[in-house]
């Protein structure tokens, strides 16, 4: 499988938001779970804070 974005790069993992094939380059460094750079790393950061704050 290839990347949605790169064809021609093969994909390392899947957007946990949108569901897409991802290269290294596409996915989002800062982020627990694989997810895509822009809004879908805003919904993953969102829910993320979300289950932080439910933890405490």
């Amino acid at each position: 499988m290839n990347c949605y974005n790169h064809t021609d790069s093969p994909a390392h993992g899947i957007c946990s938001v949108c569901r897409k094939a991802l290269c290294k380059s596409c996915m989002a460094e800062d982020m627990a779970s694989v997810c895509c750079r822009g809004e879908c790393q805003t919904k993953a950061k969102n829910v993320e804070e979300i289950i932080r704050r439910a933890l405490i």
